[in-house]
């Protein structure tokens, strides 16, 4: 028998509590539960104190058959009223059911949440529309624009009207004119919270081209927003030109005042008044749409997770059959004795992988909020010492955290028995994460393209979807049941299931690579719902599902079944998937140091901090996987910290813009 069973059974026999067995051996509680769940083993010290305090004789306790493999304590059956509630077949009409109103729900509430898909003329103010019906009569069309010109001197003003009427942001007033050296474009617009002034300069005789972005309501004070990218050799002229590009905007606004009041019979300060609430007054109104289009879309997902949770405990019922007729087949094949487990043991338990990498991700969020805090000026973080090398050192935790996360999941969610509850759980975190993703997107989306862009750039990515996309491979590919079995042509198709999400995880993969092509234009809605994973995360953990279902058929043909359970529970076992996934970060670690020169390719394979990771490589050799039942409090605890360390940097960067 065991060690931990005979300990269990002694120490309840004798009515004792762990609190008071700590009182007899002065061993730790928390020690005492992982000797008697089988995550570690006794000192030799310990063993004598345990078989003095439990009254276990030495040849009982060290029995041979026991062989060091620990027993696993499961808790008994319980009658699931709820479970045989989800499990019938008035749920799964229902969930149906809704499934279908709620799909087409989510079509139309989509269709109509689109920015600008709707007409939003009623939102224009009155004047704009009369402003822009007039000069649009009178204007040049070029390409997708209406473009009215007149001519001051040696300067042109343009007023701009994209042809679609929705597409608000298109409105602008251009001021164009030149000097000896330079030539220069103010343009005036608005989003929806300010007025807005871009002005491009571009030299004429080495054809550099300086942008400068400005708020105009804060032009008066000499502030300025200079997001242009410079090298060292036009640092001094770009300062030259921020004054001269301010020495003359008095001049260029009062000439644009004029001739709008002219043209437009109204200010310039009033016509980008008219374009600012005309924006806000269509996104106000988008808005109702778009919380409505969230709010049907997690009905879709709950009448789906029913409707598949469903499926999964009609499958469930057939498990036990199945379990009966493989251990008949076992019983007639000769399988190899177990050998003694080795001595050696890994000792880092998984609780503290879990820990460690949370607080990785905490720093690693808290680091994007940190860059966008720096470029931006918020709160003098830019004048803190040594700032950027900081951020740098800070969001190297991000590829540390995603690989624990990743190898924790592997061992202990992803490759196990509630592989598809597993799936379904993470799939419906990803849509959360997604959703309020695209909140913040649409909220940013109100402010200028390039503040949008550079707000992206600093997004997490959503590694729920990566995970619920390889627990769906992987319930697709190995999953089995007594159905299954039975008929082949299904079998077939319910691999082929796996197809699919196979194709939807290389096109995440591959969307980044598009979009950098400029094959296919980025949309930002899409992005937050793909499992926007790297190559190199891929591959370690499709590496690992299918090198493990390998080696566990291997020991599986060698042992049997009933051996094979016991031997997963082993040291060597544990040392061995420990090794493959071991194996697995140093050929992705050669791999980034071939390329270490390759600044694109690393990009592309998502190997740019890969150089970081073999530091990790000692904790996951020595990584101890739980075999006692789970808490579910606690795992609870780790999924919402998880989600909080993950939108963490969303939160500062949106308090911040809306404060």
């Amino acid at each position: 028998m065991e060690r931990n069973k005979i300990q269990k059974e002694k120490r309840e026999s004798l009515n004792l509590s762990f609190k008071d067995l700590k009182e007899l051996t002065k061993i730790p509680i928390f020690h005492l539960k992982n000797i008697e769940n089988g995550l570690i083993y006794p000192s030799k010290k310990e063993k004598e104190i345990l078989i003095k305090a439990l009254q276990i004789s030495s040849s009982e306790y060290d029995e041979a058959s026991d062989l060091h493999y620990p027993y696993i304590f499961k808790k008994d059956p319980k009658s699931n009223r709820l479970g045989s509630l989800l499990s019938s077949k008035i749920i799964l009409i229902i969930s149906i059911l809704l499934s279908l109103i709620f799909g087409i729900s989510l079509g139309f509430s989509i269709r109509e949440s689109v920015p600008y898909a709707y007409n939003v003329e009623s939102f224009y103010n009155e004047n704009l529309i009369k402003i822009r019906y007039d000069l649009v009569k009178k204007s040049a069309k070029v390409d997708s624009n209406y473009i009215f010109s007149i001519n001051i001197d040696d300067a042109k003003i343009d007023y701009v009207f994209n042809e679609n009427i929705n597409y608000i942001p298109e409105t602008k007033i251009n001021y164009t004119f030149k000097n000896s050296d330079y030539n220069f474009v103010y343009s005036f617009s608005a989003d929806s919270f300010e007025r807005l002034l871009t002005v491009n300069v571009e030299n004429l005789n080495t054809h550099t081209t300086f942008t400068y972005f400005y708020f105009l309501n804060y032009l008066d004070e000499g502030l300025y927003f200079d997001h242009e990218i410079i090298d060292e050799e036009n640092i001094i002229e770009s300062l030259e030109l921020v004054t001269l590009v301010e020495n003359y905007y008095p001049y260029i606004y009062e000439a644009v005042d004029s001739s709008t009041k002219e043209i437009c019979a109204t200010s310039l300060d009033n016509f980008l008044d008219y374009l600012k609430d005309g924006q806000y007054a269509c996104y106000s109104h988008e808005s109702e749409f778009y919380y409505i289009s969230f709010i049907i879309f997690l009905g879709l997902l709950i009448s789906l997770s029913l409707l598949l949770f469903n499926l999964f405990l009609s499958h469930k019922k057939n498990k036990n059959e199945i379990q009966e007729i493989e251990k008949k087949e076992i019983l007639c094949k000769e399988h190899k004795a177990l050998k003694k487990d080795i001595a050696i043991v890994p000792f880092i338990q998984e609780n503290w992988l879990i820990i460690m990498s949370q607080i990785f991700y905490f720093i690693a969020s808290f680091s994007l909020y940190l860059s966008f805090a720096n470029m931006f000026e918020v709160n003098n973080i830019n004048t803190i010492p040594h700032i950027e090398t900081i951020i740098d050192i800070l969001r190297n935790c991000l590829p540390l955290a995603n690989i624990l996360i990743l190898f924790l999941n592997l061992n202990r969610k992803i490759i196990n028995n509630k592989t598809l509850k597993t799936a379904l759980t993470y799939l419906f975190i990803g849509s959360i994460f997604a959703s309020l993703e695209c909140i913040l997107i649409y909220d940013l989306s109100r402010a200028d393209d390039f503040f949008l862009n550079l707000v992206i750039l600093f997004f997490p990515k959503n590694l729920f979807f990566a995970m619920g996309l390889y627990a769906l491979i992987y319930y697709f590919l190995f999953h089995e049941s007594n159905n299954l079995n039975q008929n082949k042509i299904r079998k077939i198709l319910f691999r082929l299931s796996s197809v699919p999400f196979l194709f939807f995880l290389i096109f995440s993969l591959i969307y980044p690579q598009l979009i950098s092509a400029g094959i296919i234009e980025i949309n930002l809605y899409l992005n937050s719902f793909l499992a926007s994973i790297d190559i190199s995360f891929s591959f370690l953990a499709l590496g690992f599902i299918f090198i493990k279902k390998l080696v566990d058929l291997f020991f599986l043909y060698i042992y049997g079944e009933s051996n094979f359970a016991k031997y997963q529970r082993g040291n060597r076992y544990q040392f061995i998937m420990n090794i493959i996934f071991i194996a697995l970060l140093l050929i992705t670690f050669i791999i980034a140091l071939s390329y270490f020169n390759n600044t694109d390719m690393q990009t592309i394979l998502g190997l740019e901090n890969f150089i970081y990771v073999p530091c990790l490589m000692p904790f996951i050799f020595f990584f101890k996987k739980r075999f006692d039942e789970r808490n579910v409090v606690i795992d609870g605890i780790s999924s919402v910290a998880f989600l909080t360390s993950n939108i963490l940097s969303y939160l500062l960067i949106f308090l911040t813009i809306t404060a």
